[in-house]
């Protein structure tokens, strides 16, 4: 195997970079090379301003299954989501099993914002 040019402590700085792509480039870094040790920083990146880096994130971490590893960080996050990425959380705790999820689940849906606007609903489930 060849070795990595660089490390998990040289790739996680890079999550909190200003431009969006570099901080793809660190999230794909994390997932691909470093899926053990990488976890702590991908499960901080939920909380992210662009939508795409946190569906990638919630879906590593959903699929991770490692409720005792994430789950009080996930549900932390879910809470704070907004319209853009709550949908992304919520599945990233619905796949670690996450029960106390369900009724910031259903607070969101009962919104107001989701009553009136539909096609929130489907990003929601």
């Amino acid at each position: 195997m060849t070795e990595l040019r660089w490390s998990v402590e040289q790739i996680a700085p890079f999550i909190h970079h200003p431009e969006y792509v570099v901080r793809q480039w660190a999230l794909d870094r994390l997932i691909k090379h470093y899926p053990d040790r990488g976890g702590d920083w991908i499960v901080s990146m939920l909380a992210d301003a662009h939508p795409y880096i946190v569906m990638n994130a919630a879906a590593f971490i959903g699929d991770t299954r490692d409720r005792a590893r994430y789950g009080a960080r996930v549900l932390d996050q879910l809470t704070r989501a907004d319209q853009s990425t709550f949908a992304y959380c919520a599945q990233a705790a619905g796949r670690l099993g996450i029960s106390a999820a369900l009724p910031l689940l259903v607070e969101r849906l009962q919104s107001k914002a989701i009553r009136n606007k539909p096609s929130a609903f489907w990003r929601v489930i």
